[in-house]
């Protein structure tokens, strides 16, 4: 994974995405960055190969009835 570094993103997290991420990255091995980045890499190639994976995290609510 020597990839040259050519851009940096910001990201606002919800508390529950902070969350799942200090959990994520007190229980792991690797340094920070590159956690987040193969996180980043993985996501991006699922949503690619499947669109339909965002729906849950996208979707409204239905209003009660």
């Amino acid at each position: 994974m020597a990839d040259k570094i050519v851009g940096k993103v910001d990201v606002e997290l919800s508390a529950e995405d902070q969350e799942l991420l200090l959990s994520l990255l007190e229980d792991s091995p690797f340094p920070k960055n590159l956690l987040l980045r193969l996180a980043l890499r993985i996501g991006m190639k699922e949503i690619r190969k499947d669109p339909a994976v965002l729906l849950p995290y996208v979707a409204k609510p239905n209003p009660p009835a």
